[in-house]
């Protein structure tokens, strides 16, 4: 199976959100993966509810400050409508970061 290039977004039942990074990650994709993220958690909050939500981010690479800051920016303001979330990291190095 060929990697994908995109971040994907998925909502397969009730509120879990589950998605997953590339390998390369750009400012670009953060865009595309907070609208997706936005328009998913809708749905949820819309019925009543907050969202549970699993990723996996082996594949991806060290991203770069300004990826991280969108990141972290998208987190804080979602944050009330977030009850858990989880993250499958691939190395030791980017579970620093």
């Amino acid at each position: 199976m060929e990697p994908s290039l995109v971040a994907e977004v998925k909502r397969p039942t009730g509120r879990l959100i589950v998605f997953r990074f590339p390998q390369r990650f750009t400012l670009d994709d953060v865009g595309v993966f907070i609208s997706d993220i936005k328009a998913t958690l809708g749905g949820i909050v819309k019925d009543g509810q907050r969202c549970v939500a699993c990723g996996d981010i082996r594949r991806t690479g060290i991203l770069t400050p300004d990826v991280v800051d969108a990141i972290v920016n998208m987190l804080r303001a979602d944050n009330p409508y977030i009850e858990r979330t989880g993250v499958v990291v691939g190395n030791a190095t980017f579970g620093l970061q």
